[in-house]
């Protein structure tokens, strides 16, 4: 589960953490249930040196990399992340399998929780989008499943395969019983968006042609009735088209939007590809305009009817300095994975008119490296590695030259910067990666404690 907690009781600074989530032993003496409870489900392993033979090993390295490190406080690292709190203290630990286990392999875990459900329960702190992304990609994957073989008749190729979904009991029970899969609070509307007597007719394999131009049902579509909306309503006039669902409610019988009565929803207008031409910038226009009253008005800026929805978007200023086109990265940016970035990014330059491709890459170019410093934390078994934004920023250029060369051309042909191949040759070095790999900030903190603690001599001979 995902939880979102409200702007009073976010997690600003390492003491809201704390007040949340702990990755330490409790004392025994004060809290001996708690204790009990962490020792029974929220200890790891053991593994590592004392336990090479754990299933979490690989390669002699712990694949969930334990033992962590000792922590005086809670931390941010580089990235955002938080390094929980884990004192070194001789007097707290648990044996576990017959092995004596400290904070190190406390997995973080928060202790109302704990002890309400007596079970185990991983409490951590979000604070990257690409959380959010990596959960509805997960929840939308659908069930695991299984290929099974037949043996009776092995020479019908066809008969020989059944592709089929396994599921546990628990999830058999819920289905049968059709009990919610998911909730989503509030609940989201999607918008759809069309050109003019282009929006989509659906319509059975059976249906002659003329019932289905009979059909007037679909006459009439979100979009359109809008714009019905807008001439009736005066204060539907004050909103875009996003922003409709927050004040009305879309009636699919009666084609029609009505004022709405109860919980507020959140409009969302379909994603559309920016080679989709005129479509692309009419979806941009529904984002800036307010109280249209139909495509034409759409198109009229200042009392002037533009002859298309690209001229109707210049003449009001929404695609100079190639605004469409960074907007079209920073919408996809909330829902699309860092290689469709990079896809996407490829396919700007390729195909539409960006006059300045290095300002577009300079403003975007960190939203797409968060699958590569994943990969080089899981290749070098480092969770905590630390990458210098001009390496990240080399590596993105890398993949975005690969993807160019397979469109025969390259990053060159459009005035970016080239990668520096003998950079990428040093990412990918183990021994140097965990040379570089300190925190300065820890380095500055103990530099300034030593050098505090010199006598008279020795701060003169600095």
């Amino acid at each position: 589960m995902l939880i979102w907690l409200k702007p009073n009781v976010k997690c600003f600074c390492a003491s809201d953490i704390d007040s949340i989530i702990s990755a330490e032993l409790p004392d025994k003496n004060l809290h001996p249930q708690l204790y009990e409870t962490v020792n029974q489900f929220m200890i790891h392993g053991p593994c590592g040196c004392i336990n090479p033979k754990s299933p979490c090993m690989r390669e002699n390295i712990c694949s969930k990399n334990f033992p962590k490190p000792y922590k005086s406080e809670t931390i941010f690292d580089t990235n955002g992340f938080a390094v929980y709190k884990r004192r070194e203290d001789e007097e707290k630990f648990v044996i576990k399998n017959g092995v004596k286990v400290d904070n190190r392999f406390v997995v973080p875990y928060n202790a109302e929780l704990l002890l309400k459900y007596n079970a185990h329960i991983n409490v951590e702190s979000c604070c990257q989008s690409m959380l959010i992304k990596y959960l509805f990609k997960y929840v939308n994957k659908g069930s695991d499943r299984a290929r099974l073989i037949f043996q009776e008749n092995l020479n019908d190729e066809i008969l020989a395969y059944l592709n089929c979904r396994h599921i546990s009991p628990y999830e058999a029970v819920w289905r049968l019983f059709q009990y919610f899969i998911h909730h989503r609070e509030p609940s989201v509307e999607r918008l759809p968006v069309h050109l003019p007597l282009e929006q989509n007719v659906v319509f059975t394999a059976d249906q002659s042609l003329q019932s289905i131009i009979n059909q007037k049902a679909f006459e009439n579509t979100m979009l359109t009735s809008w714009f019905a909306l807008n001439k009736n309503f005066p204060n539907a006039r004050e909103l875009t088209y996003a922003q409709i669902p927050t004040k009305f409610l879309y009636d699919v019988k009666k084609k029609t939007w009505k004022p709405r009565k109860y919980k507020a929803s959140i409009g969302r207008i379909a994603y559309v590809h920016p080679a989709f031409g005129e479509l692309y910038y009419l979806r941009m226009l529904l984002n800036f305009k307010k109280g249209a009253i139909s495509f034409e008005d759409l198109k009229t800026v200042n009392g002037v009817v533009h002859s298309s929805y690209h001229s109707a978007c210049k003449s009001l200023g929404l695609l100079g300095d190639d605004k469409k086109w960074i907007e079209a990265l920073s919408s996809a940016a909330h829902i699309a994975s860092s290689a469709q970035l990079r896809q996407l990014f490829v396919t700007i330059i390729l195909f539409c008119d960006v006059a300045n491709p290095q300002n577009l890459f300079d403003s975007h170019w960190q939203n797409m490296y968060d699958d590569i410093l994943y990969k080089l934390r899981k290749t070098f078994a480092i969770p905590d590695m630390i990458v210098p934004e001009h390496e990240l920023k080399n590596s993105v250029l890398f993949e975005l030259e690969l993807l160019f060369n397979n469109a025969s051309t390259s990053l060159k042909k459009y005035h970016l910067p080239m990668p520096n191949a003998e950079k990428m040759l040093e990412i990918q070095n183990r021994f140097l990666r965990e040379e570089l790999n300190y925190d300065c900030e820890e380095l500055y903190k103990k530099h300034a404690l030593l050098k505090s603690q010199l006598n008279q001599g020795q701060k003169t001979c600095l």
